[in-house]
């Protein structure tokens, strides 16, 4: 869904079988969905008082903008992870 919702719905007709109607349709879906679920999920750091759990988070949160960053427009498969090889690289991201 993330990858319709980072799309053009230009870019979503391109792929076979996809009509500019289509395309326009699941752009549309992609986007309320993205709506629904922001509306719904919220997290309020205090910033004066952090707590491990906040830490941990904006920690994450780095490293996720890090990878989204230095994938962003490539072509090349990421390899799957676990849980804890993942964490290990987002606690420390190279590059920065």
């Amino acid at each position: 869904m993330a990858s319709v919702y980072n799309s053009s719905a230009i870019q979503l007709e391109r792929i076979p079988g996809i009509t500019l109607n289509a395309a326009q349709s699941l752009k549309s879906l992609a986007d309320q969905m993205y709506n629904a679920v922001a509306q719904s999920i919220s997290y309020g750091i205090d910033i004066d008082d952090l707590t491990k759990a906040d830490s941990d988070l904006i920690e994450n949160l780095q490293g996720l903008d890090y990878l989204r960053a230095s994938t962003k427009n490539s072509t090349s498969k990421m390899k799957p992870c676990t849980t804890n090889s993942c964490q290990d690289g987002l606690h420390q991201p190279q590059g920065r």
